[in-house]
């Protein structure tokens, strides 16, 4: 059995021994103690990156001056499902604005935000491009699954990854969840029933992010393509068109501009999940 289908019992235990692990760490109160992690995981993922384009280019060159890989320039029956991971890519852009209320020098920071982007979406397209050329239309939903399974390197990379995950998962639900105290949990209890119910919510609301990953597990890059859709295309486009023309906008040009934020971001939020569900009820058969 390969290891992009592993049995369905698998998963469950899996699940349940990430949960074990995780769980007694989202029990701490001072989350900014694993603020170093996204060094770490950055430096996991800049390494992977190159060892998988060496691997890449090094396919590429073996097949000689002809490449064909059964490679599709362009599939318009489901090209819109990459608007959602295109916009899903970007999620973690919010922590610009921590980072611009820290920074000394706050006149630098849209230079670095502007050149990091670029560089970001450089890295991006030259990636993708060099491991579909390698690797067409075998290509896996996660790019480490084209790696030799038997080799000890991909094993490495898989328990790099975990080790990395599980606080970087951490920084990310600490905000989220933070947000969902604060409305219904501090405004109603106090002292240890307070912090007794904190911790309940907190396994409750980790207990059902592992059932949607375990559930949409065999979808993962619909799924990924849905909620970048749903929730980072209006984060995106439409959300900051509507805050403008309520807050800023002064001329009709300014308006008008921002109407057609809004109309755009609703249109590409439309017809992106309404493809990627109807992919994912009838999966597209390359011919």
């Amino acid at each position: 059995m390969s290891l992009s289908t592993p049995p369905p019992y698998l998963r469950w235990i899996i699940g349940a021994a990430f949960f074990t692990l995780i769980f007694p760490f989202s029990l701490l109160r001072n989350p900014e103690k694993l603020s170093f992690t996204h060094l770490a995981a950055n430096v996991v993922i800049l390494i992977v990156v190159i060892y998988i384009s060496i691997v890449s280019i090094m396919k590429i060159s073996s097949m000689g001056s002809r490449i064909d890989n059964g490679i599709l320039a362009f599939n318009g029956r489901t090209c819109l499902i990459f608007l959602g991971m295109a916009a899903f890519s970007f999620e973690g852009i919010a922590v610009v604005i921590p980072l611009y209320k820290l920074s000394k020098e706050k006149y630098m920071v849209p230079y670095i935000f502007r050149s990091s982007i670029f560089a970001v979406c450089a890295l991006y397209g030259i990636f993708a491009h060099i491991c579909f050329f390698a690797f067409g239309r075998d290509t896996q939903q996660m790019i480490t699954l084209n790696l030799n399974q038997e080799s000890v390197i991909p094993q490495i990379i898989y328990c790099a990854y975990i080790l990395v995950l599980i606080p970087t998962i951490l920084v990310q639900f600490f905000p989220a969840v933070g947000v969902l105290e604060q409305r219904y949990i501090d405004t109603k209890f106090t002292g240890k029933a307070n912090t007794i119910i904190t911790d309940v919510f907190r396994g409750v609301v980790m207990i059902v992010n592992i059932l949607l990953a375990i559930l949409i597990g065999k979808h993962f890059d619909l799924a990924l393509s849905l909620l970048g859709t749903m929730t980072c295309v209006p984060l995106g486009i439409s959300f900051p068109g509507l805050i403008h023309l309520k807050l800023m906008a002064k001329t009709k040009r300014e308006r008008a501009f921002d109407y057609g934020l809004i109309v755009v971001g609703f249109l590409i939020t439309i017809m992106s999940a309404t493809i990627t569900i109807y992919t994912s009820i009838h999966p597209y058969q390359e011919r």
